[in-house]
């Protein structure tokens, strides 16, 4: 199968605890990534790898603890990046870097308690945050 016309990938209810770094590297038009309701712990820092054109990534109800550094530093066009639900406690000062053209950024229903000055800094275009 050629999936590099691929746009939106969805992928719910799986029992995934790890993915690969660069496994959706051919996803090069990939615009929509979706991953809900799934064991996922770690995001690697290359799991977004030449993924350009990504403008949205929905990481919901996953057992996410950590935002690391540099993890979305492959997706430059990003504009919605819905972080919900997850058991998220800390984020990497630079784990935004990048995200210029992010306008809107969701991490609701984490256990976040501190927030570092400067943490978003680099998304100067951000008009939304909750």
């Amino acid at each position: 199968i050629n999936l590099n016309q691929l746009q939106i990938l969805y992928v719910v209810g799986n029992k995934i605890k790890f993915i690969e770094d660069n496994a959706f590297a051919n996803l090069i038009n990939l615009q929509s990534f979706t991953f809900m309701v799934e064991k996922l712990t770690k995001l690697s820092s290359n799991i977004f790898f030449g993924l350009e054109n990504l403008s949205r990534i929905n990481l919901i109800q996953l057992n996410l603890f950590k935002l690391y550094n540099d993890t979305f530093i492959n997706t430059k066009n990003l504009d919605t990046f819905y972080c919900s639900d997850n058991q998220i406690s800390e984020i990497d000062l630079d784990a935004f870097k990048g995200l210029s053209k992010l306008r809107l950024l969701l991490l609701v229903n984490n256990k976040i308690k501190t927030v570092k000055s400067k943490l978003f800094i680099h998304l100067i275009n951000l008009q939304h945050l909750e």
